[in-house]
């Protein structure tokens, strides 16, 4: 793997991990009332936002390769605009999930694990 690739994938791993490690210390457990519950808290949260993260990034990748209204309308011509389409996938054939949705993807995955090791160790 190239090191370009290891920071790309590596920063939507550390930005995960810094997310579920600021959450018991950002969230207003003792506002709220919830101190008691402060542990399953933390772990729902990890969790939904890993879930949420991880179908957004899944939105984004399955929808870029999609001719949408916006692309017709910009275009003028629904042919000009499957055009540009196809001459983009060319230019980023080689990226694959190298991209803004195949991060969030990463990063939403990343948490749904961290969430699975903070529920072994803190059960």
């Amino acid at each position: 793997m190239r090191r370009e690739d290891l920071r790309f994938w590596g920063s939507a791993v550390l930005a995960a991990a810094v997310f579920a490690a600021l959450v018991p210390v950002l969230f207003p457990f003792r506002a709220l009332g919830l101190e008691l519950e402060r542990t399953r808290i933390w772990l729902l949260t990890v969790f939904c936002f890993g879930v949420i993260a991880l179908l957004f990034g899944l939105s984004g990748v399955v929808g870029s390769g999609f001719v949408g209204l916006r692309d017709v309308l910009d275009a003028k011509s629904a042919a000009i605009a499957i055009e540009r389409q196809r001459a983009s996938r060319k230019a980023l054939a080689g990226r694959g999930w190298r991209n803004a949705g195949g991060w969030t993807v990463a990063a939403g995955a990343s948490l749904i694990a961290i969430y699975f090791v903070l529920f072994m160790a803190l059960a």
